[in-house]
């Protein structure tokens, strides 16, 4: 669909614009590379849709050896079928939803707003509206082109009768349905990815007072030591060192008897992470992450959808 954009002082019309990002990421990737949080706040990552993989049982998994012919014959068959008449679409028109699916619309989406809306995070709602309130009618959109019957074909290229055509013939509640589970299963994977993400910010303090511990003071350290190179604030700090007690990727123990007579506190770095400690901050989250996957969720919300 065509439209004026402006850029640089200039006025541009893109006949046929298109926008298709299609890749598989690892988590080490996003926390190397999605640490801004303007990645989110501009919009940027919630103008796509996920699907994160994990928890696959192994006996769900299939080994067997495939050439991928099928998939190149299901491509063909699409292209055949739907994609050249979709370009080939005249003007610009108004599809609507039957009175049936505004009514069912009505009633299942204030309670999924209400669902997420009460986590109270505006990154998770702001998921939810692009996906809800956009990628929703996208969804209808796609599904209704995919059901017109192949006698209807034909009125495709004659634009007044093809305006005829769309007026005629809304969105049904079955495709309706069909779109709202797509919309409820992308939504699903914006927790597991809203959790990738904000490891990395939750793991800040925590990996920054490791790398102090291992590159200044070689993995083992005094308290006071530590609390002074870090520049932390003393809450902060014992939070941080709590953390990773915790996680056991250190220790703590008593240190010799200094001239006033005191025990120093005395911290040492677990010697598995000593040795495989990096630059690399993925790498870093990696290191502490293990402790992590049974017991930190970033939100309380259901991962499975619910249709």
């Amino acid at each position: 669909m065509p439209f004026s954009a402006f850029l640089c002082g200039e006025s541009l019309f893109l006949c046929f614009p298109a926008l298709s990002i299609a890749a598989a990421s690892t988590e080490g990737w996003l926390y190397k590379n999605v640490i801004d949080a303007s990645d989110q706040m501009s919009g940027f990552m919630q103008r796509m849709i996920y699907y994160v993989v994990k928890h696959i049982p192994f006996e769900e998994i299939s080994l067997e050896h495939r050439d991928g012919n099928n998939l190149a014959e299901l491509l063909r068959s699409w292209e055949s079928g739907h994609f050249r008449y979709w370009r080939g679409l005249p003007g610009q028109h108004y599809l609507t939803l039957e009175d049936a699916a505004v009514a069912w619309k009505n009633e299942v989406y204030k309670a999924q707003y209400l669902r997420y809306f009460k986590v109270g995070n505006d990154n998770v709602m702001s998921y939810f509206t692009r996906i809800f309130d956009n990628y929703l009618y996208k969804f209808c959109m796609l599904i209704w082109l995919t059901d017109i019957d192949p006698y209807d074909i034909q009125f495709m290229y004659d634009p007044m009768v093809w305006k005829d055509y769309v007026i005629g013939i809304p969105v049904t509640l079955q495709q309706f349905k069909q779109a709202w589970y797509l919309c409820q299963f992308y939504m699903a994977n914006v927790i597991p990815l809203l959790d990738i993400i904000d490891e990395r910010d939750k793991l800040y303090n925590e990996r920054r007072l490791l790398d102090i511990l291992v590159r200044r003071f070689k993995g083992y350290g005094s308290h006071t030591s530590l609390l002074n190179a870090s520049h932390m604030k003393k809450r902060e700090f014992h939070d941080t060192v709590d953390s990773l007690l915790e996680r056991e990727a250190m220790s703590c123990e008593s240190g010799p008897m200094a001239e006033n007579r005191k025990v120093p506190k005395m911290y040492r770095v677990h010697s598995d992470i000593l040795k495989s400690w990096s630059d690399d901050p993925a790498d870093q989250v990696c290191v502490l992450r293990p402790q992590m996957d049974g017991s930190v969720k970033s939100q309380s919300i259901d991962e499975d959808p619910v249709f």
